[in-house]
């Protein structure tokens, strides 16, 4: 009943999906984003602009509004400003 799939299935990822709650933040005069009750330093992104933070249980990501790129990867406990 699947052989026309079968040539096209893959392996399933051994890593578990990561789970994050994403967020929109406006980037301070001093570059640091604000998450919960930490600021955390942003740059590259420019003061003014709005960055996409990922909040996963062991990382934080800033990653640029439009295209998604990723700006910087952080470890929430250890480089809040």
């Amino acid at each position: 009943m699947f052989q026309e799939e079968k040539p096209h299935l893959r392996l399933l990822p051994v890593a578990p999906f990561r789970i994050f709650t994403e967020v929109v933040r406006t980037v301070c005069d001093d570059t640091t984003v604000r998450v919960d009750n930490s600021y955390y330093a942003a740059r590259p992104a420019r003061i003014g602009s709005q960055v996409v933070v990922r909040i996963y249980t062991s990382t934080i990501e800033i990653r640029d509004r439009h295209t998604r790129a990723l700006l910087l990867t952080l470890p929430p406990e250890l480089n809040p400003v």
